[in-house]
Formats: C-alpha cells, structure tokens, sequence
C-alpha cells in the first residue's frame, strides 16, 4: 500500500522509490505484483511519467481511508505507546535555519520522546497518517487539517557584514541592483511568491534584468550564500533571526514587509490522542512565540521607514 500510494501521489516511480528509501525497480515491482492481483492496470506508462487510472485513484482514496482507520486503531489500542513517538515533517530551510538549534531544548525537556524528522517539500498527508504534525510555508489553507499561525513572514535584504565593507555603504532600495542579488527558487503558491520582483515593487524601484543574479534550489542554501559573502539575499523573518542576533547579517536597507505567507503547524483532528505531539506543539508554539517577539524587535526601525 505504501508503495502504491506513493506511486499515486508523486505520479513517478522514481520520486515515490526516492520517498520509500528503495530503488524504482522496487517500487515497479510491487506495483505490477498488485495490477496482476487486481487483474486491473493501475498506471498508464508514458514519457513524462506514471498517470495513475481511474481505478488506481479510486483505490488510493480507499488505502487512505483504511490507513487512517488502523492508525485510530492502533491510537486507542496503545496510547502510551504512541505518544512516545513523533513523526514531524518540516521544509528544509526552517528544519536547518530554525527548528534543529532548538531541538536541544525539547530533548532535555522531554527526554522519553523520540522524534523523526522529515525533510521535505511535499505536502504530508496528515489525515491519512504520513506524520503526526507538520510545518509548512504558505497562505496556511490546508483542509481537513487544524492549521495554528507560527511566524508572520516578513521579508527584506541581508547580507553579511563583510560583504557590507568590503562593497561600500548601501544607502537606498536602488543601490541593491549594483550587487549580486541571492534568490531561492521558491515554488509559487496560489499563483504568488515572495520575491526580489515583489520587494523591489513594495519599496518603488523598477527591477531591471540586467541585475546579476544567483539562484539556489533551497532557502537555506541562499541563507549560507550570504553568510559566505557571495551577496545579498532576500530574508524571510523566520529563517535569518538567529543569524541577525547573532550579528553574522545585518539588514543593509532597512525596509520589510509583510510577504502574506506565514509558516504553519499542521495537525491531524485527532490530536489529543497523541500526548507527546501535543507537547511537542505546546513546546514549539512558546519557542516560536519568542522568537516571534525577537524579529518585532529587530525589525522595529525597518517598518517605521516604509
């Protein structure tokens, strides 16, 4: 069942072998193991992919249904057992720019839960069982799902301090477009991504093309750029207000504003029924709230010059 709900999900034998942690051949395998069984084809085999049939969809609405009905099982069946385990999963730029430093004082805190962590891109399914919570970026329009607001998201220009010497002062919004501007290739949500193009529009200055540019495939790979001197990133709040306390970036044109993102904690209906990621989401709220308080702080100047 995992390995076809996979299949169905990713719509590519690779990329659901790459989630299951085994090869392609195994995931084709099961999979026409389970056609012969049915005596039904599943998936329609083409150049671009694996499009899952009717059936097939019809099928995994069904193995959702039936593994979400196990875990509820298992849940009432063994509560003190389940709690003692978490499955989170988290984007990569918040797990390495956030939560792992954090992560430390959950453990001395709670020392009996063991957690798993999953770092990915992909939208867990929750209400089927994939994890026990999640946290995500975005409008924070998950169905099915209660959704709590971690972090506003504000975003704006960072750099690292040497980069500031060793390039000369940066005084206003249009001075940026002489440097090399960092970009994360943040996938559009709802037809919307917070963006350099996006900035530069809030603060009144044309982005030309002739900027030069670096982009990387995560935000925390554009975060590292920075922090190497390579040049300036756009920061989102969350991820940059440790470096930003630590005095590893500085903000070199204090101008932000709210992207209309936010990150989000994402947990099944049912969560009372695990205590252990209850506490992990009393625990991850308080520290979310302190470093909430944090980047008002640091961003206080930053709002009163827009």
């Amino acid at each position: 069942m995992r390995a076809f709900l996979a299949a169905v999900r990713h719509e590519n034998f690779s990329a659901a072998a790459e989630e299951l942690n085994v090869t392609q051949g195994a995931i084709s395998h099961k999979i026409k193991d389970l056609e012969v069984k049915l005596g039904v084809d599943l998936f329609r085999r083409t150049a671009r992919g694996t499009i899952p049939t009717e059936a097939a969809r019809g099928l995994a609405k069904a193995f959702e249904g039936a593994l979400l009905t196990i875990h509820e099982a298992l849940e009432e069946v063994m509560p003190s057992q389940i709690g003692q385990s978490i499955r989170i999963s988290v984007l990569p730029g918040f797990a390495l720019q956030w939560l792992f430093p954090r992560l430390i004082d959950f453990d001395q805190r709670f020392p009996g839960t063991s957690m798993s962590l999953e770092t990915t891109e992909e939208l867990t399914n929750i209400a089927a069982g994939d994890s026990d919570l999640a946290i995500r970026y975005g409008r924070g329009n998950y169905a099915g799902v209660d959704v709590e607001r971690l972090f506003d998201d504000h975003i704006f220009p960072v750099c690292s301090r040497s980069f500031l010497s060793d390039n000369g002062p940066i005084h206003s919004p249009s001075d940026l477009l002489s440097h090399t501007l960092l970009i994360d290739d943040t996938r559009s949500i709802d037809g919307y991504s917070p963006s350099w193009q996006r900035w530069f529009g809030h603060v009144g200055v044309p982005f030309h093309k002739g900027t030069a540019f670096k982009r990387f495939g995560q935000s925390n790979m554009v975060i590292q750029a920075a922090l190497a001197g390579q040049g300036i990133a756009l920061g989102r709040s969350a991820l940059v207000v440790d470096d930003l306390i630590s005095g590893e970036l500085v903000i070199p044109v204090k101008k932000a504003f709210p992207s209309g993102f936010g990150h989000f904690l994402v947990s099944p209906k049912n969560l009372s029924r695990n205590p252990s990621a209850r506490e992990f989401c009393r625990w991850i709220k308080a520290q979310a709230e302190f470093s909430q308080t944090k980047i008002h702080w640091l961003l206080r100047d930053c709002f009163a010059k827009i």
